[in-house]
């Protein structure tokens, strides 16, 4: 009962808490709601941008944290077969989570756009297009670096 865990299961635990998160803010931003649409946008509360934007902020440092957690534990690990796939497993969850915080980072631009247009403010259509056009980029990366991870995660023989 009292088992102690892996240094790589928390660091799994804690990215899957971080995709909690990032899940929620893109949602909350970018996700099609009927209380989004006129005229129930008009009865409803607005999205609260600046809640997404400190959420985005949050989760941005958490990846930095688990990005330098992941350095440490990189240099600490013996040789052999299951070190060669915690190494494998680190290196692939480190530019994972590098995504993740990209990812993070362009959500947080958005959603203060969002926010602007909101007050009334004039948003730039070039500019908000090239953000969303990036962000599109960046979620195409953070799929395609999650699945090495996770591979090397399988590898691990949990």
């Amino acid at each position: 009962m009292n088992e102690s865990i892996a240094p790589w299961q928390a660091l799994n635990s804690n990215l899957a808490e971080i995709m909690k998160g990032w899940k929620a803010c893109h949602e909350s931003t970018l996700g099609l709601h009927w209380k989004k649409i006129p005229p129930f946008s008009w009865v409803f509360p607005q999205v609260d941008f600046l809640r997404i934007q400190r959420m985005t902020t949050t989760l941005a440092e958490h990846c930095d944290s688990q990005s330098k957690i992941i350095k440490k534990l990189k240099q600490g690990v013996i040789s052999g077969q299951e070190g060669q796939n915690l190494q494998l497993f680190y290196e692939a969850t480190l530019l994972y989570v590098e995504a993740i915080k990209k990812s993070c980072n362009l959500l947080h631009e958005i959603a203060a756009k969002k926010h602007e247009k909101l007050a009334n403010k004039k948003v730039g259509f070039k500019e908000m297009n090239k953000l969303l056009l990036d962000y599109e980029e960046s979620l195409r990366e953070m799929k395609t670096l999650a699945v090495p991870a996770m591979l090397a995660f399988k590898n691990l023989g949990v």
